[in-house]
């Protein structure tokens, strides 16, 4: 009995190519613990939250099929729900996830190159679940390196779902890491981070590797997230002469000449992006 109730299944597909560690709520849980704060981990003391992250062993393949069968098995009581190293999972995991899961607050599909963005779109449009608290879709993206726009049809999170997931979360997420999205085009940044829009809970956010993200990009962050305190842009090359305001820490931009991590003192974020101006930024 492995804590998951997969034996309905037969001899569970997922049993030898991911990793469990951590037993909780008849779940298996491996220890994270970015997403795994919501886990009551006292002795002889049982959560009413529940959480499921799995990590394919040596990015084995794992069927979307078991993994489907999986979140139509758990899906409505999870809060957290996490996938890491899972290449293969497809758009239909991702339809399966809309229509099971409801209640979750923390959610991670990290390094795939399969699901498309379209799926990634309609996930998160008119999804029942509440807005996400988290979100770690880093490295979904095409790998084709002769073709670094991508496909037509995009794949992996691109402007159509980072778009459907910020209206759709953007009012209550914390942690957003879109690392290594690399087809988000910058109209999509711009349209999210540029309209007025406020996003009044992000603290932290990881566009490192997004290459069409650039200073006006940065500026938006700063203006529609009053609560942020940490812009990670590692590879973000069009990120220049930035004028941090207090309180915020810029990390990974390029230039030699800066120090990795920029932490704003002094200046609020009006008159930051005024000295922005002021140099052409």
């Amino acid at each position: 009995m492995n804590g998951f109730g997969l034996e309905p299944f037969g001899p569970s597909p997922l049993r030898s190519k991911c990793v469990w560690v951590r037993a909780h709520c008849n779940l298996m849980a491996r220890r994270d613990q970015s997403l795994a704060d919501d886990l009551d981990v006292g002795p002889g003391r049982v959560s009413t939250r529940v959480a499921l992250l799995l990590r394919a062993i040596e990015r084995k393949p794992v069927a979307s099929l078991a993994v489907i069968n999986l979140v139509r098995s758990v899906g409505p009581k999870l809060r957290t729900l996490s996938f890491e190293d899972f290449l293969d999972l497809d758009d239909a995991v991702l339809a399966q996830i809309k229509e099971s899961c409801n209640q979750l607050e923390k959610f991670r599909l990290q390094m795939n190159d399969v699901a498309s963005d379209a799926a990634y779109a309609n996930l998160f449009t008119n999804w029942k679940n509440p807005p996400l608290t988290f979100i770690d879709l880093s490295g979904t993206r095409d790998v084709d390196n002769n073709n670094p726009k991508g496909p037509e049809e995009a794949i992996g999170l691109a402007a159509a779902g980072f778009k459907a997931l910020m209206a759709h979360s953007g009012s209550a997420l914390r942690t957003l890491d879109i690392a290594s999205c690399r087809h988000i085009s910058l109209e999509a940044f711009l349209d999210v981070f540029g309209s007025g829009v406020k996003y009044p809970n992000l603290e932290t956010i990881n566009i490192s590797f997004c290459s069409t993200a650039d200073t006006s990009v940065v500026a938006g962050i700063f203006q529609s997230c009053p609560s942020i305190k940490k812009i990670i842009a590692f590879g973000c090359f069009d990120v220049t002469d930035v004028v941090v305001p207090r309180g915020i820490a810029l990390i990974g931009i390029p230039k030699a000449q800066d120090a990795i991590e920029q932490i704003g003192t002094g200046i609020d974020v009006a008159e930051a992006l005024g000295r922005m101006v002021d140099v052409g930024a």
